[in-house]
């Protein structure tokens, strides 16, 4: 999933998720699993990794409904 080039193919992740879904094959964990192994193989300090953390549970909360 990329949103490079935004202003030529108008892409934003809000539209990507459901392609990914739909021609993928990924559940609704699947975005978050995918960022937070990114995250966990960034040099990002602790408060960073826990403020991710949280707002990656907010958004899952909001989008995904888990």
């Amino acid at each position: 999933m990329n949103t490079d080039d935004r202003g030529y193919f108008s892409a934003t992740a809000e539209g990507e998720l459901p392609l990914v879904f739909e021609h993928r094959g990924v559940d609704a964990r699947g975005p978050g699993a995918l960022q937070r192994r990114a995250m966990a193989a960034a040099f990002a300090p602790p408060e960073v990794r826990r403020l991710f953390e949280a707002e990656l549970s907010a958004w899952e909360a909001e989008w995904a409904g888990l």
